[in-house]
């Protein structure tokens, strides 16, 4: 009997415990999942879809601000103070990426790709990966057996999509060496079939057949005839930049380890370059012995002196090191000089010409050629197993905002160099950071801030699905509804010219035996080699000024601070010209203000704030994400914001896939899912990731609350517009003296709206 009862109460216990286990779990996931369409300090996500082929002519639209066709007034040139001109005029870049087989499309695919990209403000494309192995249809003809003919497919259809592009006023930066796989079948020793596509391309630096295959691929791609053009690409007009290799460079390799790992045919052909300029130095290994006080083996008169591995290079002299170093460093030089004299002289390319990136080389290399370029990601995916595994990987997710010194911005700024016009061929915020919805405005604030020619987001999207209806993977942003909507007021920004330059440069010298010392003594390393803070310039400079770095026989400006004269710190970062203010006194509150006469800003944790801005004050209110969101105003009729007859808004958060998943790496936490209703998600600034699980289309987006406040002597009327940019409902406005007020809310479920001042009648 006793026995029965005791079995009762467990199962009894057992059925309470389930019983309190299942309202909780209800109670948890109403909370976190279903909460109400539009509550205070909530928000909802709704489905919000930009078509991959739009065109239209709508109020949100900055086709007609491109000039058209490209290149209509000439080749695009530098000016005598460093800075890109057409004709005469200064203009600057918004580009994107289009990588691989998408660089191919369909001559209809093509016509509505170009159009589209003119209505979202972009004026320049970088073509990329157009060699990439793992792609069925690249520019190599498959028939060939290796990479030496062109695939005149491929070149048909390259040709139509340049020709569309320059009718919609759109340039082209074309890339000669991305990911190209060298093969035995191409003429090259066996060997090189051991050798990775990356690090094929170091080989170009000192092994003179692969030397020749890169000028041979120049040649046969840029003396190309475009039928659609009526040109090749070496005089085409519309090609404004040529890359001759995408983030490589000799001292990169061999910071990288990946010198020391070459089979022994290419580390002999190396070794005889390097007994051949220490010989030229100092004649003797005597002489040499002597100058570096210790004893190599080999000697210099019979060329068996041995090159520096990486491991054994701290056991050196210093004056060893140094010798490595410049050695290197030379050879570098030499072969982007020599490709550019090729290019220039020989194929006669009216184009500029980016060598690479300086992350990758140095300054003092790259300033040598027409255009300093640099790429630049925040948080970028890691891979801790295999490289590019698309099940175990992560991205940390942490807002940009919140950390100004450590951010994007000195990484790029610090690579200028004065005098030469300044690139970011590559950027963005991979998905699935929550906080993605900064990424464009943030670079074309500072961009613009700090005076740079051209700006790029990598990359577009995907040719195997032009019309996916959802973002596709860490980079995608053709279907990434905020990335591209975000892109017109960064086009005012930056393109434009809403934010001025910085009131003052300050500059620092960095001369070669400058950054061959900083390398010599590693401190620096691959991916990251001499920079501004290398010489003194802090970080937090760029964030309040405009920085630069004056290179060996470079320009000298006259009217430049020195780092020493300047004293930047936070928690305020306050541009000098008072037009950008980088807030992060609240902790994990960070906020950037853009306040110019046609572009105001609030990027980052503005929520329950007010903004006041003269004539018009922002109320964000809270949002899914702990009050983050982006909202911008733009004057698109008008001077300014006290004489204008149109704006736009845009206001945008956070954005996810259908029934994605997002998870904490590791720990396995479901962080957040794709669901329409959702009053708030769990933030966390860690690793995450969603493995192969994307979710589904169409993608969804918050809908950011407002209230809006503005100045108007004459009625106005708001209008939430469509995924095109039509009206689509007319937004209730009040006023209030001498304010006239609106409110944006979730329910009108976009990301942009149309303020027009009534005409009288």
């Amino acid at each position: 009997m006793i026995r029965n009862e005791i079995k009762f109460k467990i199962v009894l216990i057992f059925i309470v415990i389930i019983v309190i286990v299942g309202v909780l779990s209800l109670v948890i996931y109403n909370y976190y999942f279903s909460a109400p369409a539009y509550e205070e300090g909530g928000g909802k996500l709704f489905e919000f879809y930009l078509p991959w082929d739009d065109s239209e002519g709508t109020f949100v639209s900055l086709s007609d601000l491109l000039d058209k066709p490209a290149g209509r007034f000439g080749h695009v040139t530098v000016g005598s103070d460093g800075h890109l001109y057409v004709g005469g005029k200064r203009v600057k870049f918004l580009g994107v990426n289009i990588c691989g087989s998408s660089a191919f499309p369909s001559k209809d695919e093509a016509r509505k790709i170009a159009a589209r990209l003119a209505k979202f403000g972009i004026n320049m494309v970088r073509f990329h990966h157009m060699d990439a192995p793992w792609e069925s249809f690249n520019i190599f003809d498959p028939l060939s057996g290796g990479t030496r003919r062109l695939n005149e497919n491929a070149l048909d259809r390259l040709d139509y999509f340049i020709a569309m592009l320059k009718e919609n006023g759109i340039y082209v930066d074309l890339n000669l060496l991305v990911s190209r796989q060298l093969s035995s079948a191409d003429g090259l020793p066996s060997e090189i079939n051991s050798v990775s596509w990356k690090d094929q391309q170091i080989l170009g630096f000192f092994f003179d057949s692969v030397t020749n295959l890169h000028r041979e691929y120049a040649r046969q791609l840029l003396t190309h005839y475009n039928p659609y053009t009526n040109s090749t690409y070496a005089d085409e007009t519309s090609v404004a930049i040529v890359e001759i290799v995408n983030e490589q460079g000799l001292l990169q390799g061999w910071l990288g380890g990946v010198i020391d790992g070459f089979p022994a045919i290419f580390r002999k052909s190396l070794g005889e370059k390097w007994n051949s300029f220490l010989l030229e130095k100092y004649g003797s290994t005597e002489n040499l012995q002597k100058a570096w006080g210790a004893l190599e083996k080999g000697k210099l008169e019979d060329g068996t002196l041995e090159t520096f591995t990486l491991e054994e290079f701290n056991s050196k002299t210093s004056s060893a090191k140094k010798d490595w170093i410049r050695f290197l460093w030379l050879l570098e030089k030499k072969y982007f000089e020599d490709m550019y004299r090729y290019l220039k002289e020989e194929i006669r390319v009216k184009s500029l010409i980016i060598g690479t990136v300086t992350s990758c080389s140095t300054v003092n290399i790259q300033s040598r050629l027409d255009i300093v370029d640099t790429h630049d990601y925040w948080h970028h995916p890691e891979f801790p197993g295999a490289s590019w595994d698309p099940e175990n990987w992560y991205v940390v997710n942490e807002p940009m905002v919140d950390y100004p010194e450590r951010s994007t911005i000195p990484d790029i700024a610090l690579r200028r160099v004065y005098g030469k016009p300044h690139f970011v061929t590559e950027y963005n915020h991979p998905a699935p950071n929550m906080y993605d919805a900064e990424t464009a405005l943030i670079l074309a604030a500072y961009a613009a801030l700090q005076d740079w020619d051209g700006i790029f987001l990598f990359d577009y999207g995907s040719a195997n699905n032009w019309n996916s209806k959802m973002i596709r993977g860490y980079f995608d942003v053709d279907q990434h509804p905020v990335k591209m909507a975000t892109l017109i007021p960064a086009y005012m920004m930056f393109v434009r010219g809403d934010i001025n330059p910085a009131n003052n440069l300050v500059t620092a010298l960095l001369n070669i035996d400058g950054e061959i010392g900083v390398i010599a003594e590693r401190r620096t390393w691959a991916w990251r080699l001499v920079d501004g803070e290398h010489v003194g310039v802090q970080r937090s400079i760029p964030l309040v000024s405009r920085v630069a770095l004056m290179v060996e026989e470079g320009f000298i400006p006259s009217d430049a601070l020195v780092p020493q004269e300047v004293n930047v710190k936070g928690p305020v970062y306050k541009s000098d010209n008072g037009q950008v203010i980088w807030d992060v006194t609240r902790k994990n509150g960070g906020v950037i203000i853009v306040n110019t006469s046609r572009s105001l800003a609030l990027i980052g944790f503005c929520g329950n704030g007010k903004y006041d801005f003269g004539g018009l004050v922002i109320e964000p209110g809270m949002t899914v994400l702990d009050g983050w969101s982006v909202i911008t105003l733009s004057v698109t009729s008008g001077e300014n914001f006290e004489d204008w007859r149109s704006l736009l808004l845009v206001a945008a958060g956070y954005t996810i896939n259908s029934n994605m998943r997002v998870m904490e790496y590791s720990g396995g936490k479901i962080l957040a899912r794709g669901t329409t209703r959702l009053s708030r998600i769990s933030t966390y600034n860690g690793k995450i990731t969603c493995g192969r699980n994307w979710g589904e289309p169409p993608t969804l987006t918050e809908g950011v609350p407002a209230k809006i406040r503005i100045q108007s002597d004459g009625e106005i009327e708001v209008w939430a517009l469509d995924n095109k940019g039509n009206r689509k409902q007319s937004i209730p406005v009040q006023s209030d003296g001498k304010y006239k007020i609106f409110t944006i809310r979730p329910e009108y479920a976009t990301i942009w709206y149309e303020i027009t001042v009534k005409e009288k009648q």
